[in-house]
């Protein structure tokens, strides 16, 4: 069987063959034991001037993973301002290529998902959608006037597109979080939710070693002079994930509650200039440390195995960010804004702490909350582990694949 993936990932080229820098890509290929070859299908672009850059990268196996390599196109937005000239290219190379895959799986809501799957309609090919976030409203914090409006209005009738081709086809649709599901369920009966996770059993077993539950919760928030308390956030640095707000409720930590406390963001994104400026503006630049992206295993592993406390102040638009798992199984609390998905995976004061969005107070109350309360925290780390281990990546993929089987693969 051949399985052909589209996801909004850049694939880059080098000397050496193709690579991803989007750890997504780990979730795909934990599908190699069910698929005798993934092609990844998506937008290349050459990377050759880059230098150290498969330091940080993910590789595509050359016979495993093959590539069907789109035009390259900046982001989704120049689809409709340069899509006359983009999308037929598109279409030309998925009809070269399509007659040798038997499943395709897509994007959605996103316009070349669609396209697919109107040429998988045509042709008689299986495939099925995966909606990992709510883009709408993504699109609502990075867009302003009328650019906001059209993308809004585009990003509706995409998803209504790909639900209506998914409904005449009897194609399945994935959705990453409860809201998602609830969403898409109003027009369509075969819809599943799935948790986009890439701590593997070993994983878990490795970072439960390596910070056992007496351990942590004995050493956790150590509130002393020489030991401050330390705060982890991690994904992609965009308007939607609310990370100003986390810098604003350091600076009330240690200005208004006379808390020590050491912020590590890790990742990178459009909002990096603008937090940085944040951070110098309000003097926090002993106390908020920004590393930029780390590569999925046992670096990033470790460095959140550094910190006591992870942080997820998002406004809106998530689907479940998988960060929160790597920090549930490295045996991290973890305080999350209630939007999206995340109410629906997080239980208040049992696996995490749910504060609201947009609110630098809450935040700091949660971490002073955290900070003074011993058997808080231990119950944290217990239950969360345990949430871990009911979604690790073999068991999030094999409810793909036990649906997968059930309505495509059929004989």
């Amino acid at each position: 069987m051949h399985l052909a993936m589209f996801h909004d990932w850049i694939i880059w080229r080098d000397g050496e063959g193709y690579f991803l820098d989007d750890a997504f890509s780990r979730f795909v290929t934990a599908f190699d034991q069910d698929f005798e070859r993934i092609t990844f299908c998506g937008r290349v672009r050459s990377c050759s001037h880059q230098q150290g850059s498969r330091a940080w990268a993910y590789p595509l196996h050359p016979a495993k993973h093959p590539v069907c390599s789109f035009p390259y196109y900046p982001d989704i937005y120049s689809l409709y301002t340069r899509g006359a000239l983009i999308l037929p290219q598109i279409w030309r190379k998925l009809k070269e290529n399509i007659d040798q895959w038997d499943l395709v799986w897509l994007p959605a809501p996103h316009p070349i998902g669609v396209m697919a799957a109107c040429l998988c309609r045509q042709k008689s090919k299986p495939f099925f959608f995966l909606v990992r976030q709510n883009l709408a409203e993504q699109v609502r914090h990075r867009c302003r006037g009328a650019k906001r409006t059209v993308s809004i209005f585009m990003v509706r009738l995409i998803e209504r597109l790909s639900q209506w081709l998914a409904h005449s086809q009897q194609a399945p649709i994935f959705t990453v979080g409860q809201e998602m599901l609830i969403q898409y369920r109003k027009n369509h009966s075969l819809v599943f939710p799935v948790i986009i996770s890439l701590v593997s059993s070993q994983d878990l077993k490795e970072q439960v070693a390596n910070r056992p539950i007496p351990c942590s919760s004995s050493a956790t928030a150590n509130t002393s002079a020489n030991n401050p308390i330390r705060l982890l956030s991690a994904g992609r640095l965009e308007p939607e994930k609310g990370l100003i707000y986390l810098i604003q409720a350091v600076d009330r930590l240690l200005r208004r509650e006379g808390r020590e406390v050491l912020l590590t963001i890790i990742g990178r994104g459009r909002e990096e200039a603008r937090l940085w400026h944040e951070v110098r503006k309000r003097g926090l630049s002993d106390a908020v440390q920004f590393v930029g992206y780390i590569r999925h295993g046992p670096e990033l592993f470790s460095r959140f195995r550094e910190h006591d406390f992870f942080i997820l102040p998002s406004l809106t638009g998530e689907g479940l960010p998988q960060t929160i798992l790597e920090a549930m199984s490295c045996g991290l609390c973890v305080i999350a804004t209630s939007v999206a998905g995340i109410p629906f995976f997080i239980q208040d004061r049992i696996n995490g702490l749910l504060i609201p969005p947009a609110d630098p107070q809450a935040i700091c109350q949660a971490i002073i909350t955290l900070a003074d309360d011993e058997l808080m925290r231990t119950r944290l780390v217990i239950e969360g582990r345990k949430t871990v281990a009911s979604h690790t990546l073999e068991i999030e993929k094999e409810k793909m694949m036990i649906q997968i089987r059930k309505y495509l693969l059929r004989p």
